[in-house]
């Protein structure tokens, strides 16, 4: 799938606080702070490609960056380095943080399915990895983490273009998990209204078929969280067997307070 130059300069929003866009969005400071961008999150980036962004725009910035990669080849570069350290050190304070609202029994705001399982891996690195499965409940789980501090700002997913499949499937993962009784035919149907452009049947066979995507849909707290929903008919998701309402996925308007220039 070709996207134009226009398009790989631009965020799309896919709700009230998560923003996606190709890495090129990183070069442009001020469009993230008039978003309010505060959490970054990169999926088919290597370290080193997100961590030249880093250096170059946010090394003296508060944003947090997290990224996945799967490469298990190491490397002692200065950028690197000091882009991991940096951001371990900073995602391991929300995290901190995080556990101790729950040891004071305060109530954590969009927690969907109990704690996050991913805790003690976030307080490793700020670079994860993992089979497929794992990275889409990981990004979940940071996604919980980080709209759990949604005051200090938004969430921008970035991949090495704006309609990267990779980044569709984590898109996807993402509605299943706010929605569990949407399908993924369904979840990809909202989210190629979102990006307004057509995805070819190559690439939608290739998501429809992901082996990752389908077990994290049939994950044991996606499928709780489907019968708790079924049972106490008041969480808001989309009925079984129906069309996707884009307005219901989305959730009410927010006025999201924006950065000044």
């Amino acid at each position: 799938m070709e996207s134009s130059d226009t398009d790989e300069l631009r965020l799309q929003q896919l709700d009230n606080n998560i923003f996606f866009g190709s890495c090129q969005v990183l070069a442009q400071p001020i469009l993230l702070q008039y978003e309010n961008i505060k959490f970054i999150i990169g999926v088919n980036l290597t370290t080193e490609k997100i961590a030249s962004f880093y250096t170059l725009y946010f090394q003296h910035s508060n944003s947090l960056i997290v990224n996945f990669d799967s490469s298990t080849q190491a490397t002692t570069k200065t950028p690197v380095e000091l882009y991991k350290r940096n951001n371990t050190i900073l995602l391991q304070k929300f995290v901190s943080q995080y556990l101790q609202w729950g040891k004071t029994k305060t109530p954590l705001s969009l927690t969907r399915f109990g704690k996050i399982q991913s805790l003690p891996q976030f307080c490793n690195s700020n670079v994860l990895a993992g089979e497929p499965l794992v990275q889409y409940q990981v990004f979940n789980d940071l996604l919980t983490l980080f709209k759990s501090f949604k005051h200090l700002g938004n969430i921008l997913v970035v991949s090495s273009h704006s309609h990267d499949p990779t980044l569709i499937k984590f898109l996807i993962s993402s509605v299943i998990a706010c929605h569990p009784s949407v399908t993924i035919q369904e979840s990809l149907q909202y989210t190629r209204a979102i990006l307004n452009l057509p995805i070819n049947a190559c690439e939608e066979f290739d998501i429809l078929n992901d082996k990752g995507l389908q077990e994290f849909a049939q994950a044991p707290e996606i499928l709780q969280h489907r019968l708790e929903c079924s049972s106490k008919r008041r969480c808001g998701n989309i009925p079984e067997n129906s069309s996707v309402d884009n307005k219901s996925l989305m959730g009410p308007a927010e006025h999201t307070k924006r950065g000044r220039f």
